[in-house]
């Protein structure tokens, strides 16, 4: 089909400044390239073609065809030409001699949705993790505040004992050094 649409398509129908009126196809891409019974390649869908008189360079439209096949200053303009055509065709080429689409929406598409859920998950991932670790700090926190306070609870009951301790043999001291110079003064 690629040498077809060489020999058929650039004399004809793409380089429309060989017809009068001249045709802004507006849609060239494969799906719009037939082949008759001899698979000779011609151009269909003029469903958004315009005419455009040998005088006029340019035709100042609404921006219609496919995605991918759109001329960068007619997607940007309005404008649209037989340079239009030429780009659609470059595009066409491209996608025969590459065999690949020129853009594939529904894979990229798909491929960029699997690559942001992918995304999302480890960051709700490393997110959870950030979660479970704080919380993991926060009772380990809180365990040893606890026991802080059960320590300084015991100390301080051990204090007040210990206190109790030395004011009870702060008693007897006392009670002894009386006894002992009393019984020196007798």
């Amino acid at each position: 089909m690629l040498g077809n649409c060489l020999v058929v398509l650039i004399p004809c129908n793409l380089f429309p400044f060989e017809c009068d009126p001249k045709i802004i196809h507006r849609d060239v891409k494969a799906e719009n390239i037939l082949l008759d019974d001899y698979c000779e390649a011609m151009v269909g869908d003029f469903g958004l073609a315009k005419l455009l008189d040998h005088r006029d360079s340019h035709v100042t439209i609404v921006v219609r065809g496919t995605v991918g096949n759109i001329a960068p200053e007619y997607l940007s303009t309005g404008q649209s030409s037989e340079k239009t055509n030429v780009f659609g065709f470059g595009i066409l080429l491209l996608e025969l001699i590459s065999g690949q689409r020129a853009l594939n929406f529904g894979k990229a598409a798909s491929e960029e949705i699997q690559v942001l859920q992918e995304q999302m998950k480890e960051a709700h991932a490393s997110e959870m993790d950030s979660i479970k670790q704080l919380s993991f700090e926060i009772e380990t926190a809180r365990r040893e505040e606890e026991e802080m306070r059960s320590k300084t609870q015991e100390l301080k009951q051990e204090a007040e004992k210990s206190k109790a301790v030395a004011e009870e043999l702060e008693k007897k001291i006392e009670l002894y050094l009386k006894q002992t110079e009393g019984a020196k003064a007798s």
